[in-house]
Parts: C-alpha cells; structure tokens; sequence
C-alpha cells in the first residue's frame, strides 16, 4: 500500500493498492493542515501536526477513519519561540519523526537561512502531554 496526503482546502488521507492500482480515500482532514505525515506501524495509524496554521495541533488518523486531535499550546516547547518572530510570524512546523510507547518525537527547524538554520527536538507524551527538550542547535 502507498499513502499520500492532499494539503490545502480540506485535503484527504488516500491509500493506493500497488498490486492491483485501485486507490480510495480513507479520510477527510476536514481543514486539517499537516506538516509531515509519520505511518505509525505498530498502531496502524497516522500522526500528523498542524503545521503553521494549528501549530500545537497533533492528529492521529487510523486507517479506518477514526481521528483523535490533541491541541496543546505551543508555548509549552520550550525554545520554540526562539526559531522565529514570536507574535509576528507563525511558528516552525513540529514535525513527526518516530513514535513509540506513547512518545512522539517532533522536530521544529527554522525556516529560514537553511544552511545555519536552528533546530529543536522534542518529545511528547500523547496521553499525558508532558513535553521535554531532547536537543537543540543554535542560539
């Protein structure tokens, strides 16, 4: 199975069966803007952030449909507001990296000056939304 994610407008979840070409929609994002989408397989689920426009947003999609959202305030990472012009720009996408025992682990990059750009990663607990600083690059 191959998946794709259609952003913008109220963008979709598709799957697409590689052996017999057949593809179907699994789910409306109804307006949901994902960053990156992370293919949790032990849960056979999706994990997606909200990116610039819902930046502590994180929405977990299973394959069937289903959807869970977690909103946290963004401000509860600590060193987020550091990668950009709090209050006049929005803030970097919190992208999915890995998933495993209840912890997500999110990447924010600056998004600018890509060759010095500044990095913090981060782990939330999804069930107790407990938020730790793994590493940071940068000022």
């Amino acid at each position: 199975m191959l998946y794709g994610i259609s952003i913008g407008g109220q963008g979709h979840l598709y799957a697409v069966d590689t052996r017999t070409g057949a593809w179907q929609v699994l789910t409306s994002l109804n307006g949901y803007d994902g960053a990156e989408v992370f293919f949790d397989r032990t849960g056979d689920q999706f994990i997606l952030t909200g990116a610039f426009s819902r930046p502590g947003d994180i929405r977990i999609l299973a394959r069937d449909g289903r959807a869970e959202t977690i909103r946290m305030d963004f401000l509860r990472f600590p060193g987020l507001s550091d990668l950009y012009d709090f209050e006049n720009e929005p803030a970097p996408s919190l992208r999915p990296r890995a998933y495993q025992d209840g912890w997500l682990l999110l990447e924010a990059i600056e998004d600018h000056d890509q060759a010095r750009a500044r990095q913090r990663l981060y782990a939330v607990h999804l069930t107790t939304e407990e938020v730790r600083l793994l590493n940071y690059s940068g000022r």
